[in-house]
């Protein structure tokens, strides 16, 4: 019943969005075309994820786990990008059966900057009274087709998108340079440039001071809460309570309200280092919470 339950809901989910198949062995990728907007990967399954398919294939194969970030890794942000159904690309899942790939995506529209290294000009997000929120970022040599003219080969960071997420998510403006100190080097001896591609988003704010008692309430009366962006620690010397000075937040902070709050009503989460930890000790806190 659980399965059925997990079906019923991909199905609906894919049925939302662009998507396409491609069958193992037949070198026919899946071709997701955004023309002038971005590819945004939502799903991805590489083995039999039904038997509904296009190529009328049956059995069991359960997909392999990592279907869906191996076509973000690969597409994610990107005006045009081909995958094909293959163990080269996804590992085998089930050995002597053929899958195909099966691949939901949209096609997106973000505001995008590109900064080169070495120039000390950085990549700003300026979302005035909204808050930016980063879809993709790659700092290497994402592709040929950039501002600069950089040619040859350099596979950006892998966690590129990860650390602007970091240091911009939640902001109202940010700015980041294109440089190892930022990234690490995913190339030593050729020169890079930083591509991010975001958009500015509304959302309910929150914020709520250590030792108060007082917590971020989020209520959503008959919708459900989804938390966008947590920071517990000193996010940004403007703050409600005029709290300065430096204390990185704890990285786990959304991903921590996210796992108390995500589809509820309502929600409370307390400024406390004992749901967060203490990502400075002896320094007051606070959490700021978006959703």
């Amino acid at each position: 019943m659980m399965f059925q339950a997990l079906f019923l809901l991909s199905a609906v989910t894919l049925a939302a969005g662009k998507s396409g198949e491609a069958l193992e062995h037949t070198g026919k990728p899946v071709v997701m075309d955004c023309k002038k907007k971005f590819v945004s990967v939502e799903f991805a399954a590489y083995g039999i994820y039904s038997s509904d398919n296009s190529f009328g294939l049956q059995g069991s194969c359960d997909p392999a786990s990592s279907s869906t970030q191996k076509v973000k890794d690969l597409c994610e942000g990107r005006n045009k990008c081909e995958v094909q159904a293959s163990n080269s690309v996804f590992g085998d899942p089930c050995v002597g059966i053929r899958k195909y790939l099966i691949v939901k995506w949209k096609c997106q529209s973000y505001k995008k900057g590109e900064s080169l290294e070495h120039t000390g000009k950085p990549v700003v997000m300026d979302c005035k009274k909204k808050f930016v929120s980063v879809e993709f970022a790659a700092y290497g040599i994402y592709s040929s087709d950039n501002s600069f003219g950089l040619q040859g080969s350099c596979d950006p960071a892998s966690s590129s998108t990860q650390k602007v997420k970091d240091l911009c998510e939640g902001r109202n403006k940010c700015e980041v340079q294109a440089s190892n100190s930022v990234f690490g080097d995913p190339c030593v001896g050729i020169r890079k440039y930083l591509i991010v591609k975001w958009k500015c988003q509304s959302y309910k704010k929150g914020e709520s001071l250590e030792h108060t008692g007082k917590p971020v309430v989020m209520d959503c009366k008959k919708k459900f809460v989804s938390v966008e962006f947590a920071a517990y620690g000193i996010h940004s010397g403007d703050n409600s309570f005029g709290l300065q000075g430096s204390c990185d937040p704890a990285s786990s902070s959304t991903q921590k309200v996210k796992d108390l709050c995500e589809g509820r009503n309502k929600c409370e989460v307390q400024a406390s280092n004992s749901v967060f930890g203490d990502p400075c000790v002896g320094i007051r806190k606070y959490l700021i919470v978006k959703w």
